[in-house]
């Protein structure tokens, strides 16, 4: 009795593949499917939300990488401002971001050191973005603004060329 349980066993273990035959999960993979099937809900910030294909559950993927990187954002104030139009950035590297203006009715750049720790980026010259509620103290004058993730550097020039044309 106890030969054929030992038999059987050794069928069913010998049935199932080994770990390294199995195939290697890729996460660029899952997350370019997950694209395409609409199921991939925000990237903007640290964590990435999933929808469960069949339950209303919500799935973070979580990294530690910089979440601005790559990123476009827009710090404005309700009132006016002396400026007249909203700070617009985007984070090109992990040291260096893009500040735009307006000169001459033209939309412009230019390269700004910024310093990231873990819940605040120190802008050079401009301020401190605060990460959890995404504001920027400004400088001079210590003034807040309200940030916001833009989709990509078009929209942040859309958005800009408004202020061109007043």
């Amino acid at each position: 009795m106890k030969k054929i349980v030992l038999l059987i066993l050794i069928f069913v273990l010998q049935s199932f593949p080994l770990l390294s035959e199995e195939k290697k999960f890729s996460y660029d993979q899952h997350k370019k499917k997950l694209i395409e099937k609409k199921l991939l809900l925000n990237s903007f910030k640290k964590c990435e939300e999933y929808i469960n294909k069949t339950s209303v559950e919500l799935f973070l993927n979580c990294s530690d990488g910089n979440e601005f990187l790559g990123k476009s954002i827009k710090c404005e104030k309700k009132e006016p401002t002396i400026r007249g139009y909203p700070f617009y950035f985007y984070f090109e590297n992990s040291k260096i971001l893009n500040s735009y203006f307006l000169s001459d009715k033209q939309i412009k750049s230019r390269n700004v050191n910024y310093n990231e720790k873990k819940s605040y980026i120190e802008i050079r010259y401009i301020g401190t973005v605060y990460k959890d509620k995404l504001i920027l103290i400004h400088t001079k004058g210590r003034e807040e603004y309200k940030c916001s993730y833009l989709s990509s550097i078009k929209e942040l020039t859309k958005d800009l060329q408004k202020y061109i044309k007043k």
